[in-house]
């Protein structure tokens, strides 16, 4: 039977499936991991994940690039890291990575909720926590350094022999708040290519990205946004170059990849769950928006799964 454990990408439950937790290339607990390189990992998804296929992170990342690409799909948005970029992603975002260079190489960080800092909540820790920030941020060679001496030290106490928890706890905070120092999320004005058709796009989607699975109507998104819904379709347009029902869609048959791959639900509680009529409707939708059937598309994952 094909393995669930990595339905939602949990620390704890890839600790269970890593023997060792800690290596010359990571170290992994319940609530707290780190990547200290990926070089010299032979097969990448072994270990963290399987390419061209969405996974929903329990926990999020902090991910700072060392050399190399990443084209990922991060909530429905398309995002290219490079050397000199750092990434947060915030718990219960949907990845799928769609590419890794042969060069690329790359500092990890991923934690639970519980293993922050409970007595200090800064702006930006708390939008990490409240699912709102997914930044992907390029970096000077300064701020690298900086940011590649606090993994660094981080890497050098889980392999002490007085491995202290507390200290890393604030070194993430420290990172967090050193990279909020140097790059302000929260003013427009920081952002030259921000304009408001962008603005209601990025709103647009962080809707879709929550409520796309119950509702599928233009009206619902328009009346969350105080818009009429030829406009929102216009600015959606323009903004993409793919309509509404589109990025709806998307959103959907993302659901379903990962209901497919990571459970054994049969596909007709899959169609119950995703709000489809019946069985049918959603076979011809998955299949249309994929050209597989769920079942072909179950059977294909399915052989390609890594067993432990």
């Amino acid at each position: 039977m094909r393995q669930k454990e990595f339905s939602d990408l949990r620390i704890d439950q890839i600790q269970n499936f890593i023997e060792i937790p800690l290596n010359k290339y990571r170290f992994l607990s319940s609530d707290f991991g780190i990547v200290h390189t990926i070089k010299g990992i032979h097969d990448v998804g072994k270990f963290f994940f399987k390419l061209n296929h969405p996974y929903r992170l329990s926990e999020g990342r902090i991910v700072l690039m060392k050399s190399g690409t990443i084209s990922a799909i991060v909530n429905l948005r398309e995002y290219k890291l490079k050397a000199n970029h750092i990434a947060i992603v915030s718990p219960g975002t949907i990845m799928e990575v769609c590419y890794l260079s042969p060069d690329c190489d790359f500092m990890m960080l991923a934690f639970t909720e519980e293993f922050l800092p409970q007595e200090h909540r800064n702006n930006i820790l708390q939008r990490y926590l409240n699912r709102q920030l997914n930044q992907n941020i390029p970096i000077t060679d300064t701020e690298r350094s900086i940011f590649e001496e606090l993994f660094e030290l981080i890497w050098k106490i889980v392999n002490s022999h007085t491995f202290s928890r507390t200290t890393i706890q604030h070194l993430i905070y420290a990172l967090l708040i050193q990279i909020s120092c140097t790059h302000s999320f929260d003013n427009p004005e920081n952002n030259n290519n921000n304009t408001r058709q962008n603005d209601i796009f990025n709103r647009f989607i962080d809707l879709v990205n929550k409520y796309a699975i119950k509702e599928r109507h233009l009206a619902f998104y328009a009346n969350h946004l105080f818009l009429t819904p030829r406009y929102l379709s216009t600015v959606i347009k323009q903004s993409s170059n793919r309509t509404v029902m589109e990025w709806i869609n998307e959103a959907i048959t993302q659901e379903a990849k990962l209901q497919l791959y990571h459970s054994n639900k049969l596909i007709y509680q899959i169609s119950d769950e995703l709000n489809f009529p019946n069985p049918s409707f959603f076979c011809k939708f998955f299949r249309k928006m994929t050209g597989k059937t769920p079942y072909e598309y179950r059977t294909l994952w399915k052989k390609t799964t890594i067993h432990k």
